[in-house]
């Protein structure tokens, strides 16, 4: 019997609703804290939901589609750790409540800094939108278009305040 061979990193971060950003893997987290936590996972996909963990993951990504577009970094804070996603979710609605600027739905799907500066763009993966890295890293994808359900995170911000630190 054969063991299986390690999973690579997912570096799948679909453009999501919701209330939270969270990661698959925790090689995808900067600084990271154990919260080993059950909660109740939103209105819509019922049950409960382990998180491991909370932390900053910062990401590289493409400002735009236009050739020689530069490259930012968007830091995100308070990433839940789910082990279980098929994918990890970057919010945008949450990312530019906290940081400022603003997203505009179109073809693609963007975000601008609070100056109108273009910071981020959705490209087309699976039916939805996935950010446009930098260097184009390659790793695991678990995603499928027959099999998508909901990729949004909605968790009751009471059951939130007991995983996020406190401050």
């Amino acid at each position: 019997m054969g063991e299986n061979p390690p999973r690579r990193r997912c570096w799948d971060w679909m453009v999501v609703s919701g209330t939270n950003h969270y990661a698959k893997n925790r090689a995808s987290f900067k600084s990271y804290r154990p919260v080993n936590r059950m909660v109740p996972n939103g209105p819509f996909q019922g049950g409960e939901l382990y998180i491991a963990g909370i932390g900053t993951v910062e990401l590289n990504v493409r400002a735009s589609p236009e050739r020689g577009s530069p490259t930012r970094t968007l830091v995100l804070d308070n990433v839940l750790h789910i082990p279980v996603a098929i994918c990890n979710g970057f919010c945008p609605m949450l990312y530019h409540q906290t940081c400022g600027g603003r997203s505009i739905l179109g073809a693609p799907f963007q975000g601008t800094d609070e100056h109108g500066a273009a910071l981020w763009f959705g490209q087309p993966f699976c039916g939805l939108q996935k950010l446009a890295l930098a260097g184009n890293p390659q790793g695991e994808s678990y995603l499928n278009e027959d099999d998508i359900n909901v990729l949004s995170l909605y968790i009751d911000e009471e059951d939130l305040e007991n995983v996020l630190p406190s401050g």
